[in-house]
């Protein structure tokens, strides 16, 4: 193989792996109006794009989070939020 071939293959499996390893997805495997908790897969940047935009929606913009392995568990920080997650709240609300 000439030198030429041989950089066109690696540049191909370079550009094929980072490809791969960019995919990434997050999923919504509990949720409640106060928070929740996401499963990560694939690539960590792009799933944690995603969790932080599962998130977003979620909260309506304000939350915090910690990640535990492939898991994220987030709280939602947005004062009427935890307004409603009050006991007394919740229990007017049945």
């Amino acid at each position: 193989m000439t030198k030429t071939k041989t950089i066109t293959a690696t540049l191909i499996t370079l550009t094929l792996a980072g490809a791969l390893g960019a995919c990434g997805s997050a999923q919504l495997v509990q949720g409640h109006h106060s928070g929740g908790k996401l499963v990560l897969s694939g690539g960590y940047m792009p799933a944690m794009g995603e969790a932080r935009m599962l998130m977003l929606e979620h909260c309506d913009g304000r939350f915090n989070y910690v990640e535990e392995g492939q898991g994220v568990d987030f709280t939602c920080t947005d004062k009427l939020r935890a307004t409603l997650a009050t006991p007394d709240a919740l229990a007017a609300q049945e």
